[in-house]
């Protein structure tokens, strides 16, 4: 709520948003992975006011949590990075390839991280679960479509926050339709 209260011009909607994705609802069921969210919002927070080092730190910090925290590592080497109909286009042949070779990335994945491979083998990874992936992909494209019609409708068209907060967005669709391959 820190965040959400330092950087949001409607709080209301962004503490609804924050209830209503089920942010809420993973804070409470998921704690150690919620603490490393937490982290990596707030060093999203101080990326977003020049504090590299802090923000490496936090980042760093929160992976001792939980280990996907560290995939915010990538985040630092790409979030200078504007968007444009080139990097759209980069990200859908991304995707695409992510999603074709699924199956060997996931291979390669449980072979280097062994002891995820149980994730696998307990069948988590059932039909209920495509859905779901479906479902987040189509959310993400909508709150990204929408983020590239408010920055462009802005009156503050070059607010760092918001673009830097699309390409996480961006990041997510990439990332959420590789998992409907599951």
């Amino acid at each position: 709520l820190f965040v959400i209260d330092k950087l949001s011009n409607n709080i209301s909607i962004s503490i609804f948003l924050f209830f209503t994705f089920g942010l809420f609802s993973l804070l409470l069921s998921n704690l150690r992975q919620s603490l490393a969210m937490a982290l990596v919002i707030l060093a999203f927070y101080l990326l977003y006011k020049n504090h590299l080092i802090l923000s490496v730190c936090l980042i760093l910090l929160a992976g001792t949590f939980h280990i996907s925290a560290f995939i915010f590592l990538g985040y630092l080497i790409l979030r200078k990075i504007k968007i444009n109909k080139t990097i759209i286009i980069s990200a859908i042949i991304v995707s695409v390839g992510g999603y074709i070779s699924f199956n060997k990335i996931l291979s390669v994945g449980t072979s280097l991280f062994s002891k995820y491979s149980s994730y696998i083998e307990n069948n988590v990874l059932a039909g209920e679960t495509k859905v779901l992936s479906t479902i987040t992909f189509g959310i993400l494209v909508v709150t990204f479509i929408l983020g590239n019609v408010i920055i462009k409708k802005s009156r503050e068209k070059e607010d760092i926050y918001l673009q830097q907060l699309n390409l996480l967005i961006l990041f997510a669709c990439v990332f959420s339709f590789v998992a409907i391959q599951t």
